[in-house]
């Protein structure tokens, strides 16, 4: 094989993976995003330590809240990376683990602790009919979280 021939399997084989547009992936709305994520896992720690009452209901409340700014991390975070013209695909996975963490998870387990101050339930193995429909609630609630931002995802791609 001459020089000239392998220089040019060189060429195209480096061109083409040249070829590729390289994205960047927006700083501003990245970090929205993740904050979004943090308010999300900060609600679940808050609705975890709460004790009982009335200690308990200020950490529910602020639990509460936070999945309320995250919700409002969530309206800022897309409306950012559209005016920056930073959308990507790495965006918006980003978004939606963010979102299950915030949106699925938190307020499951938010709701799961309310109704376990309420009820003092004792464990999982001694529990009403009442108690395990909650829990059934709680769990539908979170597959269809899980369900509706997979589908958005795919008709988004």
């Amino acid at each position: 094989m001459n020089r000239a021939h392998h220089r040019r399997e060189k060429r195209r084989f480096w061109g083409h993976i040249q070829a590729r547009p390289v994205r960047y992936v927006g700083i501003a709305p990245a970090l929205v995003t993740m904050l979004n994520g943090i308010c999300g896992f900060a609600s679940l720690l808050l609705a975890s330590k709460a004790g009982s009452p009335p200690d308990g209901y200020e950490r529910i409340a602020l639990a509460g809240y936070m999945i309320l700014l995250a919700m409002l991390a969530d309206t800022l975070d897309g409306s950012l990376a559209r005016i920056s013209h930073t959308t990507s695909s790495f965006g918006g996975q980003l978004d939606s683990l963010c979102d299950m963490v915030s949106f699925g998870v938190a307020p499951a387990f938010l709701m799961l602790r309310v109704v376990h101050q309420g009820l003092s339930i004792q464990g999982l193995g001694h529990q009403t009919l009442y108690e395990r429909f909650v829990l059934l609630g709680a769990l539908t609630y979170l597959c269809c979280t899980a369900i509706r931002l997979a589908r958005f995802n795919i008709e988004h791609m």
